[in-house]
């Protein structure tokens, strides 16, 4: 097991819709694989090959999401159902989540815990949640103590994960990479 802490996207590296919802996935770039319309029911998600082993590998493992809110397809609720779902199958410590442009920010700390509004505890971290900033993973460091120092890195498959690494000075991996089937097609 590696002593580090791992910060994971959800779409389009956790997990996806399962083929029947979504038949045309792999032809889809990472912007659009995040559309709401997607997946409409907590059990609608299939866990990606390679991710169980991956999680395996790291001490903590935590989820960093952008969900879309502008559409009015899914609520906050909506969210917190597919989060407990995927917390029920996976071993993940938290589950953090962005719903707006970066205003709010939700952390499941277990898929039976309340969400806590990070953006309560942590205000001066408003209006910088969303990805690619860095708020969500600065505030699940403030709520975890998790030092700088500590080795730390996010796993996903768009720019803007990687732009978020960057812009809260940890390590970055494709998820392709990560998950043993590199591709770098489905990178956007």
């Amino acid at each position: 097991m590696i002593q580090m802490i791992a910060y994971h996207d959800r779409d389009g590296h956790l997990c996806r819709p399962y083929p029947q919802y979504v038949p045309n996935w792999e032809t889809l770039t990472p912007y659009q694989r995040g559309n709401p319309l997607y997946i409409k029911a907590p059990d609608q998600q299939q866990i990606l090959p390679g991710i169980k082993q991956l999680l395996s590998t790291y001490k903590y493992n935590f989820v960093v999401s952008n969900q879309r809110w502008h559409s009015g397809e899914k609520t906050i609720e909506d969210v917190v159902m597919e989060a407990r779902w995927l917390m029920y199958q996976l071993p993940l410590n938290g589950f953090g989540f962005c719903y707006d442009s970066g205003e709010t920010a939700w952390l499941l700390e277990s898929p039976d815990s309340p969400p806590i509004l990070l953006s309560l505890l942590y205000p001066h971290l408003i209006g910088t949640f969303r990805k690619p900033q860095a708020g969500m993973i600065k505030a699940l460091q403030l709520h975890y103590n998790i030092l700088p120092e500590t080795p730390q890195i996010l796993i996903g498959d768009r720019l803007t994960d990687q732009a978020c690494a960057i812009a809260a000075s940890i390590d970055f991996q494709w998820s392709d990479v990560a998950r043993g089937y590199p591709d770098p097609a489905t990178r956007n």
